[in-house]
C-alpha cells in the first residue's frame, strides 16, 4: 500500500529540516504497543493529522505499509508515516517517520510474575521534522510572487522562522524522548510520558499480542 500525496513543498527551499534522528534497538518488546502510543503522542498530545484525509484521520497516516515473511514466524515491517499541523496560513510542521522492522516474531516474557504477550525482533525507526514555508502555494505562482516572498522570509517572517524552528525541534525532541523511556533506553532528560504504557508496552492491559 503506497499513497503520493507529498506534504512537503515541490520547491527545497521551502522545507527546512528542523531535526533528523534515528532511533534502534533489538530485544524484547511490543511493537504493536509502540505504534498505538506513538499515533496518541502525535495526535493526542502534539495536535498532528493528515490533513489529506481531513478531520484528522488517524487510520490514514500510513503512505506506505509492507511485509515480508522472512522465516516461519518471523517478519519484515516497512512503514511510512507522514502526518501535518498547520500553524497558521503560511507555516506548517511536517514529521516524517520510517518504521524498519527485522525478524520480528511473537515471544511470550514473564513480567512481576506473571507470563504476557508480546513480540522479539529488532526495529528502526527514522524521523525527520521540517517547517515547511507558504505551504499553500500562493508566493510560487509567478516571478513577481516570488519576489514577495523572498522578502517575506528574509525580513518580515525572519523572527517566526526562527520562533517555529525552536518549538518544532522541542517537539521533535520530545517525540524522540517517548521512544526511547518505552524502549527503556538512555535519554538526557528523563522527561514525563505523554501516554500510561508501561515500559517496552508490557504490563496489565498491554499484553494481546495480536
Amino acid at each position: 500500500m503506497a499513497r503520493s500525496y507529498n506534504p512537503l513543498h515541490p520547491n527545497k527551499k521551502n522545507n527546512i529540516l528542523v531535526a533528523s534522528f534515528k532511533v534502534e534497538y533489538e530485544n524484547v518488546f511490543h511493537f504493536k504497543n509502540l505504534y498505538k502510543k506513538l499515533v496518541e503522542f502525535l495526535s493526542l498530545s502534539e495536535g498532528f493529522e493528515d490533513i489529506e484525509a481531513g478531520g484528522g484521520s488517524k487510520d490514514k497516516w500510513e503512505y506506505f505499509y509492507k511485509e515480508a515473511e522472512t522465516a516461519p514466524g518471523f517478519t519484515d515491517h516497512f512503514m511510512w508515516w507522514r502526518c501535518e499541523q498547520k500553524k497558521n496560513e503560511y507555516f506548517k510542521y511536517v514529521i516524517r517517520t520510517n518504521f524498519r522492522s527485522i525478524r520480528m516474531g511473537k515471544t511470550e516474557v514473564m513480567h512481576q510474575g506473571k507470563k504476557y504477550k508480546t513480540y522479539s525482533g529488532d526495529v528502526i525507526i527514522f524521523i525527520d521534522a521540517y517547517l515547511v514555508l507558504d505551504y499553500k502555494q500562493h508566493f510560487s505562482s509567478s516571478g513577481f510572487m516570488k519576489f514577495f516572498d523572498t522578502a517575506f522570509k528574509n525580513r518580515i517572517y525572519k523572527g517566526k522562522i526562527d520562533e517555529f524552528k525552536e518549538d518544532l525541534y522541542r517537539m521533535a525532541y520530545r517525540y524522540q524522548n517517548e521512544i526511547k523511556q518505552y524502549l527503556e533506553l538512555n535519554v538526557p532528560y528523563d522527561l514525563p510520558p505523554s501516554t500510561n504504557y508501561p515500559k517496552k508496552g508490557i504490563g496489565d492491559g498491554y499484553h494481546a499480542a495480536q
